[in-house]
């Protein structure tokens, strides 16, 4: 591992928390889109808690996959070169 890779792996660990309220956030969201819908705050609050999952994934060149299924994790990072989502990581 080089030292570059050791600071972002470094930098990661204080981003994973985030990523894993962001999930959580979307997945309460996604529950509540499938039993009672969503008022416009609510999709506003989707929206901005996808761009900023994006903007973390993307500091680490990195992806994200939105699930809207609330049976399912609701965010897994994934790389350019993943086919399918479930190629990445859940963030749970």
């Amino acid at each position: 591992m080089t030292k570059k890779q050791f600071d972002e792996l470094k930098q990661f660990r204080y981003v994973w928390p985030e990523l894993v309220k962001i999930s959580n956030s979307l997945q309460r969201i996604a529950e509540k889109d499938c039993n009672y819908g969503l008022t416009e705050r609510d999709v506003k609050r989707r929206n901005n808690l996808e761009k900023k999952a994006l903007d973390y994934a993307a500091n680490f060149g990195l992806a994200c996959y939105f699930h809207r299924d609330p049976r399912g994790c609701a965010l897994h990072l994934i790389t350019k070169h993943c086919r399918q989502y479930t190629d990445g990581i859940a963030v749970y």
